[in-house]
């Protein structure tokens, strides 16, 4: 990995690579032919795929001269929505960092989107955290080099003050944002309407 990027620009480039060696296909040829289609669209449902996934499945399969039955994978990711579309698990995919697209039930929806962004949000300071951590650390390696000058140690000593202070102010943010999920929660049990 460079040492020009920063984590979390790593990890969309270590997805994509990942994505373009795995190409593009949903279903290999073995799996289209053997397909249940009420089982892929409750595994699609139960993790919260996009409506489009279908569409998708279509394509990869076509290939292999498949088509598959629409109204099984439409019944069986109805049956897996119903086990993704729950508010503890808009807790467990928003801390998990994994994206909701919109694909609950309108009587859900909105409860849901709170929930997920709630903790959503805790994810990404956590890796903000993580990613000013590591930058204090590439600092403090390079300050064991040898051979810098002064003036090059203190630019690094100064740079390494400026990211605590950024870590600080994320930190605080962090725990403010926990303190909304608790008070969310304790809602929730209560039985106050989520909206």
């Amino acid at each position: 990995m460079s040492p020009h990027l920063t984590p979390r620009l790593a990890l969309v480039a270590t997805c994509v690579a990942g994505l373009l060696l795995s190409g593009c296909a949903t279903l290999n040829e073995q799996e289209c032919r053997s397909a249940d289609w009420r089982a892929i669209g409750q595994a699609d449902g139960r993790q919260g795929r996009a409506m489009d996934r279908l569409d998708e499945h279509r394509k990869a399969c076509a290939e292999h001269g498949v088509t598959p039955n629409a109204d099984r994978y439409w019944l069986g990711r109805s049956e897996g929505l119903q086990s993704y579309c729950q508010l503890d698990n808009a807790l467990r995919v928003g801390r998990a960092g994994q994206a909701y697209l919109g694909v609950c039930p309108p009587q859900i929806d909105p409860a849901f989107r709170r929930f997920h962004a709630a903790t959503y949000e805790v994810w990404r300071l956590r890796s903000a955290v993580d990613g000013v951590d590591n930058e204090i650390d590439q600092h403090e390696r390079s300050l064991r080099q040898s051979g810098l000058s002064d003036r090059e140690r203190s630019r690094i000593r100064q740079a390494i003050r400026e990211l605590d202070r950024r870590r600080d102010r994320l930190r605080d943010d962090l725990n403010d944002q926990e303190r909304r999920v608790d008070r969310l929660m304790q809602d929730w049990r209560q039985g106050v309407l989520i909206r």
